[in-house]
């Protein structure tokens, strides 16, 4: 008896500690998403935007 609550412990131990992994690497996954939109967000209307802002001259 004891040894089968003992595995049973242990069982939900790992399962709790793979649950809480699994969240924190679809946290990661998610934030390095957003992490990428938001870099290529910047990266696609920086360049126009200093343009327009440092040399409104230049640009037409």
């Amino acid at each position: 008896m004891t040894n089968g609550t003992g595995s049973c412990m242990c069982a939900e131990a790992w399962l709790a500690v793979f649950k809480n992994f699994l969240m924190f690497l679809s946290l990661c996954v998610f934030a390095c998403l957003l992490w990428i939109l938001w870099l290529r967000s910047i990266g696609a209307s920086d360049p126009t935007r200093d343009g327009t802002l440092r040399e409104p001259s230049g640009c037409p």
